[in-house]
């Protein structure tokens, strides 16, 4: 196991037990911690200050932060 913190917003954070192999993905689609975050599907992840795609893989101390992604305008 190993302890990752994901942050959204000012101050709403948590720190989570989590298998050795976990990736953003997982982090992405994980409903508890969505749930308790309050964040939606529109949003993009980052790890050291840098987007970071689905496939990285999240190590023991992380800190992965969630920030909303721009919307688009159609044209």
């Amino acid at each position: 196991m190993m302890q990752v913190t994901v942050k959204f917003g000012a101050g709403n954070s948590c720190t989570k037990d989590l298998p050795e192999g976990t990736t953003i993905g997982d982090i992405a689609a994980n409903a508890a911690i969505r749930g308790y975050l309050g964040f939606g599907e529109n949003v993009q992840f980052y790890l050291h200050s840098q987007a970071m795609p689905n496939h990285v893989v999240l190590h023991n101390g992380d800190v992965v932060s969630v920030q909303q992604a721009a919307s688009e305008k159609g044209s």
